[in-house]
């Protein structure tokens, strides 16, 4: 009944032998075919398992952060300029700062401006993990505490030191005079932003205002001159023909003050000789 249930042909089988021999026969075709069934499965599973280990291979390799090569020279150029710079060169910690960020105007969003730029340049991901890297990361996080500390405190800047002049040309009505000072003394909490420079006219009876100095470009050097440079500046009289009273004078008081976001320092005056005892006159 069972191998008729299999769907096997018993017609020409008359002896018990012969059935059980079909019997056999079929179960030996079963277990080789669950066999071959179970080898195929096998076979599938560790396949998938491969597929699936490449394929989380592939992913991790995709993830590993690629450093592109010219990240990587713009990171080396700027640890090359940073990491010499020691704080013992520099007259104040915050000079120190900004010269580590490469900061011009001394202002906080300058600071943080220059803060952003450097570290989206020497950020790991973007620029490998170089210990060399990784230190300059560490010098300009101390460089922006240093600026944002001596911007937090600051005050109005001292006067300007040792005004002077001396004579261009003395033919009246060109009349020229540089006057000449030196720096105020450098402190961090009060750092020079820009010069102003004044003279009293009689007219008024008070200081009148000529030119504020700022750091600006300078076309006759091609290049950038900075605050530390402005030193100096000349008194002509073809450009301060709005003050004539002030040329009628023997002598005219000039005046210099330094300045910055939080004020303006005393005035350093000096007196400007504007007609000589000369037996001629020169330019």
């Amino acid at each position: 009944e069972r191998l008729t249930a299999a769907g096997i042909d018993i017609s020409g089988c008359f002896e018990k032998a012969e059935l059980e021999a079909l019997w056999e026969i079929r179960l030996g075709v079963t277990s080789a075919a669950r066999a071959a069934a179970d080898a195929e499965a096998a076979e599938t599973a560790a396949a998938d398992v491969d597929d699936a280990v490449e394929l989380d291979a592939s992913w991790r390799v995709r993830t590993v952060p690629h450093v592109d090569s010219t990240r990587q020279t713009e990171a080396a150029i700027e640890v090359a300029r940073i990491l010499p710079l020691r704080r013992e060169d520099f007259a104040t910690p915050a000079s120190w700062g900004f010269a580590v960020l490469g900061v011009s105007t001394r202002d906080l969003a300058s600071v943080q401006r220059g803060y952003r730029t450097l570290i989206r340049k020497l950020h790991p991901d973007k620029a490998g993990s170089d210990p060399e890297i990784v230190r300059a990361g560490d010098v300009i996080r101390e460089a922006k505490d240093a600026c944002e500390r001596s911007l937090s405190r600051q005050e109005p800047p001292g006067a300007p030191r040792n005004l002077s002049s001396t004579v261009l040309c003395s033919i009246p009505g060109k009349r020229r005079f540089r006057l000449h000072w030196r720096v105020p003394e450098a402190r961090d909490a009060a750092p020079v932003r820009r010069y102003i420079v004044a003279a009293v006219d009689p007219a008024y009876g008070r200081a009148l205002t000529f030119a504020v100095l700022e750091p600006d470009y300078n076309e006759e050097l091609r290049r950038f001159i900075s605050v530390e440079e402005l030193t100096s500046h000349v008194l002509a009289e073809e450009e301060l023909q709005k003050m004539p009273e002030l040329w009628k004078q023997a002598t005219a008081t000039v005046q210099v003050a330094a300045a910055n976001e939080a004020g303006q320092s005393a005035w350093a005056i000096h007196s400007v000789t504007l007609s000589r005892a000369t037996p001629f006159s020169f330019c």
